[in-house]
């Protein structure tokens, strides 16, 4: 009876908070249609990677969902959260308030390393696409375009990641932004240097008079080379990286494998004082382990 009574008020709270998010949701896309109503009229570039209206600045939950090209809905977090409940009900009543817990802070793991991973994958995208969208710039600043206008055809040539992050600077350029300054805002977004040299060459450029063509064409020189250097280090390193993922998800996997094939083993610990000093140290090492192997890996 415990159980139900708890499992309908987590259900209960988790309606409550989807509601909520609705609400917030339902509220900012309105406001992003009033806005965009507002500049249509004004601006007329327009491009199918630009999915959302969400500035380049923006709180850091949406920052970090939007590097990891992740778009939250309602009933997308509705569903999550109600399976996360669920399994944490079904382990709670197999195993008990430990497996329960467990259940849990793995799912909070997974959400926390998941947009990291898409993230990083979408960063190497980017990179990898950057010395195609400087040629494309270049070629078009050869045939006498300027360069907003080389921008705006390289951008409309290109494909993801990059089309996406380029038609968010090239939007933010339309409504009156510099170049530059878009440019900065979004390498600061994404974290790429790569493009900080691009939004460097360019505001060089404007702010000097010249011709940003032969800049350009360095800086694609340069994250050629910078990307073959760091595609040799990562081969080089691919058994290290490979080891610390070993060694960080062994225990881990070992720990969930034994609350769900003997939980009673583990409640006796957590329900013993001495035990649950065990495991509670346990866990505080693993958890310092996992971090010093990522800055170990990181450092490479």
């Amino acid at each position: 009876m415990a159980l139900i009574t708890t499992s309908l008020f987590l259900l209960a709270l988790l309606l409550l908070l989807a509601a909520v998010w609705t609400l917030r949701f339902e509220q900012r896309a309105t406001l992003r249609t009033r806005v965009g109503h507002r500049f249509k009229a004004a601006t007329a570039f327009r491009i199918e990677a630009a999915r959302s209206d969400r500035p380049l600045r923006g709180t850091f939950l949406d920052r970090w969902l939007w590097r990891g090209g992740i778009r939250l809905t309602p009933p997308y977090v509705l569903a999550a959260a109600f399976g996360a409940v669920l399994a944490a009900g079904l382990a709670w009543r197999s195993g008990g308030l430990l497996a329960a817990v467990t259940v849990l802070g793995g799912v909070a793991a997974a959400a926390i390393v998941w947009p990291h991973i898409q993230y990083r994958k979408r960063a190497t995208a980017m990179v990898a696409q950057v010395p195609l969208f400087l040629d494309q710039v270049v070629r078009g600043l050869a045939t006498g375009r300027n360069l907003d206008g080389a921008l705006s055809l390289a951008t409309e040539e290109t494909r993801e990641p990059l089309s996406e992050v380029m038609a968010r600077v090239q939007q933010a350029v339309d409504l009156g932004e510099e170049i530059g300054d878009a440019l900065r805002d979004a390498a600061r977004l994404y974290k790429l240097r790569e493009l900080h040299f691009v939004a460097m060459a360019v505001q060089i450029a404007r702010g000097y008079g010249s011709s940003p063509k032969e800049m350009l064409e360095s800086v694609s020189q340069l994250v050629r080379h910078r990307e073959q250097a760091q595609r040799e280090l990562r081969a080089l390193t691919g058994e290290t990286r490979v080891s610390a993922w070993l060694l960080s998800l062994l225990p881990s996997g070992m720990a969930l494998y034994m609350v769900v094939m003997n939980p009673d083993y583990i409640n006796a610990m957590w329900h013993d004082p001495t035990g649950r000093v065990v495991l509670l140290l346990a866990l505080a090492l693993q958890a310092a382990g996992v971090v010093i192997l990522w800055r170990m890996v990181k450092s490479v």
